[in-house]
């Protein structure tokens, strides 16, 4: 009696699963080179990947162990809102993961139509109050602090909007020097003359 083996094949359906590592999801940071990490798992020892940035193929054909983290380093992000994601083969289906957004800011906070009233030089007024305000605003990210340095000590300023002022007084006779610094929340400083 003689037996005859078959073979058969089961077909791979499942594609692989991604996990994005970093950058984080809305990550803001000062830095403009960044090394995208995941993880793929499948079937499959090995998967091949995409990296994916701002709706664009970066790197393709990364090679990717199964359930290990792999990245991929890119340089030179010029400031701004980007987004990324990942998508892997398994050689039978594909995956994309979801897509993550990041902000590169590297520029300080601008800092223009700077005032002081009453406009000098005055006439000396034992009462007087003095009121110096400047508008300050940063493109990419929110305003921190802005401060007043008036002849050696720093004043924090008041916010209206993009409107900070300082009001003080009086002030004895004589000559003061003052200027503005202010940062942003990723710690981006200028400094007015």
């Amino acid at each position: 009696n003689d037996t005859e083996l078959g073979n058969f094949t089961i077909p791979d359906t499942v594609p692989p699963a991604i996990t994005l590592i970093f950058p984080s999801n809305n990550t803001n940071a000062t830095i403009t080179n960044y090394n995208f990490t995941w993880i793929a798992i499948d079937n499959s020892v090995n998967v091949s990947c995409n990296l994916t940035i701002n709706g664009v193929v970066n790197q393709s054909g990364i090679a990717t162990l199964n359930n290990t983290a792999t990245n991929a380093t890119v340089a030179g992000f010029a400031d701004g809102r980007h987004n990324w994601n990942v998508t892997c083969f398994d050689g039978t289906n594909s995956n994309t993961s979801e897509t993550r957004l990041f902000t590169v800011d590297t520029t300080a906070p601008v800092l223009d139509n700077r005032t002081e009233q009453p406009i000098g030089p005055i006439t000396y007024n034992s009462t007087q109050l003095y009121n110096f305000t400047i508008n300050v605003t940063d493109a990419l990210n929110a305003i921190d602090t802005v401060r007043l340095n008036f002849n050696g000590t720093f004043r924090t300023a008041s916010a209206a909007g993009i409107r900070y002022n300082a009001t003080f007084g009086p002030l004895a006779a004589g000559t003061y020097r003052y200027n503005w610094t202010a940062n942003d929340s990723l710690g981006n400083v200028n400094t007015t003359a």
